[in-house]
């Protein structure tokens, strides 16, 4: 039956052998555009394309019609044309882990993406892309920006990605300023910042400004910024942190 299908899919996309993609998507290296419209086509529920380090915009414009969850971890580095493409994804989620920097003409364009974006290989973003990534609207219920790899913020970079009006994940954050904490409790959404496992009285004073959901998965922390952070329900906590005497 298995062979059925694979000529079936042979036939529809104009292929000539069946093995030219293996089963197993994530170890495609390369992709030419009828291929990548052959996956798009036969992978409904998402692709990931792990080993694809390099990408033409002919080939991310045809990924970009794949209905489900797009990864592609293996790309070190797009261009704004590619970005522009790829931007286009009718699915749900697009996965860009592999970048470790991006420049703003890359963020503006991948912005428009309309599904959740993740770009957890960031390890440091400037102000412009932030400001860039800000305007990540998405249209899909969940809407997320994931920029886990950031271990630190400048307060103008966290002014930015504030802007974000949907769930912003900040997991890689170890440590947070009061001023850092006060531009994020600006945030509207969903907010998670479970990498920090301290924090202090004032940072957690401009935190509970927040007026949406915040997470957190604290550690350790003083009375005083426990008795700060219980008192936005909003806010959870740890069970062994909240129940401190």
């Amino acid at each position: 039956m298995r062979w059925v299908v694979v000529a079936a899919l042979m036939v529809t996309c104009g292929l000539g052998r069946a093995d030219e993609l293996p089963e197993d998507t994530n170890e495609i290296k390369t992709l030419t555009v009828e291929q990548a419209e052959l996956l798009a086509k036969s992978h409904t529920y998402g692709v990931s394309l792990y080993r694809l380090t390099t990408i033409t915009p002919e080939v991310a414009e045809a990924l970009a019609k794949c209905k489900g969850g797009l990864s592609l971890d293996g790309l070190t580095t797009i261009t704004p044309e590619v970005a522009e493409a790829l931007a286009k994804c009718q699915g749900y989620h697009l996965s860009l882990d592999g970048l470790a920097t991006i420049t703003p003409e890359v963020a503006e364009a991948l912005a428009k993406c309309k599904g959740d974006l993740d770009l957890d290989g960031l390890t440091k973003i400037t102000p412009e892309v932030a400001e860039a990534l800000g305007k990540h609207e998405g249209g899909f219920c969940l809407n997320c920006l994931s920029l886990g790899g950031l271990t630190t913020l400048t307060p103008e970079v966290a002014e930015a990605l504030a802007k974000h009006e949907g769930d912003l994940f900040l997991d890689g954050l170890t440590m947070i300023t009061p001023e850092v904490a006060e531009a994020l409790a600006k945030h509207e959404s969903r907010l998670f910042l479970r990498g920090l496992t301290t924090i202090t009285p004032e940072a957690a004073e401009a935190l509970a400004k927040h007026e949406s959901s915040l997470y957190l998965s604290l550690t350790t922390i003083t009375p005083e910024a426990l008795e700060i952070l219980r008192a936005n329900p909003d806010i959870s906590l740890p069970q062994k942190i909240r129940e401190k005497p």
